[in-house]
């Protein structure tokens, strides 16, 4: 039977020891924080070319792989992020987790610390150094020779850009090594949750404890005089060249919100983050209604946001040229609640997608989210959903389970019934539509930002228009999920209308087409799948599109030349499914 070990990778020590000594406490687990040998002229040796993979994993072998009273071996060391193929080699059943690191602290305590001053002779300190710290000025890892940067190009980047680097290729480089050779190995922990995500973490290692340890920060960088609330604008310029688009998306308010809410300092004396209530952080949410012909039911979707237990700062009413009296209604409610409500009225038809982008647009809010005009909210679904981002600073969307209902109101079923939903890192189960009934989750509550970010909806579709910004939303933006349903979907029984598949399938294969260079840094098996099942999906719906095209539709025939087109995109997908027969339907006369 193979001995259970984990690993802890970070770009530094402050969490890493965190870790260690927080895990050291539990029964049934040995946890060491650099442990002898710590490889650091060998890990950066082994990026260079210099080490052969097989020389690493023969010392890890020989020092990592001792038997201590039966327990689980964990060692947190941050060299280890360097050398995670020879890892997944030297001790194939091992666990990993991957522990982000806030740039902002990480940078301004490297660079306090005089990393990259060079050599030994340019340290201010060497000589009073440890052997270890005389090992680590020698030996850190360099952009140029592990071919991250041409020599150039590394000789023209000052200490502060070069710290900035570290944290950047470092991750980046823990990120494709994970994803590519222990894909279904590892998690993600930011240093900020260590405390709301321990007992998670510790189940997931298969250790029983009836006490939770709490965690308290260690190696904690100063404020003084190195804290990046002090940097200059081209330091914050450098930081945002290298780091930035990682930042985005493990702390996506970094840019625009106070330091307070940045998840920068989460820990306190007691290494427990505490939140004031809701309603005194008065937070500010904006919920847009869109409203199409549907003025019976519109007026229930704008009562369920009114009477929130967590009331919006803002309700937008979007309409698109209704013609049964629903913009008097909304006229109506703006007048009652003229600090509250924006009403927007379209003088023409201009379509959902349109419709969503102008409520967009007029959002004031620092969150956002929606209902459309026949749907409900249930009185709690904004308290509960922003009281979960405000206790889960690692996720910036939540979205909870919702219930079907009738034409009348009538609950007539669940989403996610029996089970939950993916949440945390959904990007492929998104691409996929790997969520309940191949349904994705909708009405989420996300920052405003974020939105902004990405660039709201493709206005050049006018199906699955939130399928398309859900995909770019999942690679940048992590979920958190309230397991409760918190609306209400109305199902009318139309469904799709079966002529439209030809627009379905232009509508699929200009999303797949537009966002499957996002899978390109994703691990080739889950690539594979997402590829797998959006193929599936496509290849179906052109089949369809396909059999209408020969079908008689209001009397009049389809083109057989869009009929062929259409198999023929069927075909790109499923080339062993040729079918002569349905091929001779299409070319010959009946």
């Amino acid at each position: 039977m193979s001995k259970l070990m984990f690993f802890i990778l970070s770009t530094g020590r402050s969490g890493t020891t965190t870790i260690a000594k927080t895990l050291s406490t539990l029964s049934g687990c040995v946890c060491l924080h650099e442990p002898h040998p710590e490889l650091i002229g060998e890990s950066s040796a082994y990026r260079y070319g210099l080490v052969k993979g097989e020389e690493i994993k023969k010392i890890l072998l020989e020092t990592r792989n001792l038997t201590i009273n039966n327990s689980i071996y964990c060692e947190s060391n941050q060299t280890l992020s360097l050398i995670i193929p020879v890892l997944v080699e030297a001790f194939p059943e091992a666990k990993y987790i991957w522990l982000i690191r806030n740039g902002l602290d990480v940078v301004a305590s490297t660079y306090q610390k005089q990393w990259y001053t060079g050599h030994s002779e340019n340290h201010d300190h060497y000589e009073k150094c440890s052997l270890i710290e005389q090992a680590w000025i020698d030996g850190r890892i360099e952009g140029d020779r592990c071919g991250d940067m041409s020599p150039d190009e590394w000789s023209q980047l000052d200490r502060f850009g070069r710290c900035c680097w570290y944290w950047s290729y470092v991750n980046r480089i823990i990120e494709a090594d994970l994803n590519e050779h222990a894909a279904e190995r590892f998690k993600i922990l930011h240093l900020e949750e260590i405390n709301l995500k321990l007992p998670e973490i510790i189940d997931w290692i298969g250790l029983k404890t009836a006490v939770i340890p709490q965690a308290k920060r260690h190696n904690v960088a100063k404020r003084d005089p190195y804290h990046w609330t002090r940097w200059t604008e081209q330091e914050r310029a450098t930081f945002d060249h290298w780091c930035g688009s990682l930042m985005d998306r493990f702390y996506p308010t970094w840019r625009t919100t106070t330091e307070e809410r940045k998840g920068i300092e989460y820990f306190e004396s007691s290494g427990v983050h505490s939140f004031s209530s809701l309603k005194e952080n008065s937070l500010k949410i904006s919920v847009y209604i869109t409203s199409y012909n549907q003025k019976e039911y519109l007026i229930e979707a704008i009562e369920s946001v009114l009477v929130q237990t967590l009331p919006p700062s803002q309700v937008i009413i979007v309409d698109d040229c209704s013609s049964d009296g629903s913009q008097e209604v909304i006229s109506a409610y703006a007048s009652r609640y003229p600090d509250l409500i924006t009403p927007i009225y379209h003088t023409c038809n201009q379509g959902v997608v349109q419709t969503r982008i102008d409520a967009l647009q007029a959002v004031t809010g620092d969150y956002v989210t929606y209902v459309d005009g026949d749907d409900r909210y249930l009185p709690t679904k904004l308290e509960k959903e922003a009281k979960l981002l405000q206790e889960n600073p690692n996720a910036q969307i939540a979205f909870s389970n919702n219930y079907y209902m009738t034409v009348n109101g009538t609950h007539c079923g669940v989403w996610a019934e029996g089970e939950v939903p993916p949440h945390g890192e959904v990007f492929c189960q998104t691409f996929a539509r790997k969520f309940p009934k191949r349904n994705l989750f909708r009405m989420e509550l996300i920052p405003y930002v974020a939105l902004k970010k990405i660039g709201f909806h493709d206005p050049n579709l006018k199906l699955y228009e939130d399928f398309d910004m859900r995909i770019r939303l999942s690679k940048q933006y992590r979920t958190i999920y309230y397991n409760e349903p918190l609306s209400e979907i109305r199902i009318h029984n139309k469904g799709l209308s079966s002529s439209d598949a030809a627009q379905h399938l232009a509508a699929l294969q200009y999303i797949y087409r537009k966002n499957k260079p996002l899978l390109k840094d994703i691990n080739v098996k889950n690539r594979r799948e997402v590829q797998k099942k959006l193929e599936e999906w496509i290849a179906n719906i052109a089949k369809r599109a396909a059999e209408e095209a020969i079908e008689d539709i209001q009397g009049k025939r389809r083109s057989r030349k869009q009929a062929l087109k259409c198999y023929f995109q069927f075909l790109q997908y499923k080339p062993n499914k040729f079918d002569c027969k349905f091929v001779l339907k299409i070319i010959l006369p009946n």
